[in-house]
């Protein structure tokens, strides 16, 4: 029979990260600094690209540092605590994307798993932000340049790591990036998706 106390330290560390996910620094900085509920506006997205749309570039730089530094701070958290960090960065992810204080509604994830995944796996993490900007600088675009490098994170976390929890907490976090980009994709393919700048 498994050892409680085990199981309340594991259960305990996914709750701290699905808290720490849930918060929404790009939505409170919108309504209480700017007076601008970005949920109704730009994309409708609480995450940086849209902050960074609707707010402004200081703003949105600030809401991704803070979406980053929040999913680092779930592993780190967990890990502390002796649980798994892996499993507690994969509920910050879910945290962000549905989130509590917004009715289960949220961002796509990318921001906070980037936080998440640095401090897991810092080297094929690096490897996937490369990815990444060097699709944003070619084509200006968040949402391939965010499914790209998750798919690289996903194709290089099982030859870095053999830790099957941490490759099958990768690999769900990248099937939910890619369904939360669904609609950018469909947009993408017919010639619709919108620069970043």
């Amino acid at each position: 029979m498994p050892d409680m106390s085990v199981l309340t330290v594991q259960a305990t560390g996914v709750l701290l990260g699905f808290f720490c996910g849930s918060l929404l620094p790009g939505y409170w900085i919108g309504k209480f600094v700017f007076k601008k509920d970005i949920c109704q506006e730009g994309s409708g997205n609480i995450g940086a690209t849209n902050a960074f749309r609707v707010l402004g570039p200081a703003a949105g730089t600030v809401v991704l540092c803070l979406d980053v530094a929040k999913g680092a701070l779930a592993v780190f958290g967990a890990n502390r605590l002796g649980a798994h960090g892996a499993l507690a960065g994969l509920a910050a992810i879910l945290g962000h994307t549905f989130s509590p204080f917004l009715s289960f509604r949220g961002g796509k994830g990318v921001a906070t798993g980037l936080g998440v995944f640095l401090v897991l796996a810092v080297k094929p993490t690096l490897a996937a932000l490369a990815v990444w900007v060097l699709v944003f600088a070619i084509g200006r675009r968040v949402s391939p340049a965010s499914c790209l490098a998750a798919i690289t994170l996903g194709a290089g976390m099982p030859v870095w790591s053999a830790d099957v929890p941490l490759i099958a907490v990768t690999e769900a976090t990248i099937l939910l990036v890619l369904l939360r980009h669904r609609e950018n994709l469909r947009r993408l393919f017919q010639g619709e998706e919108k620069k970043l700048f």
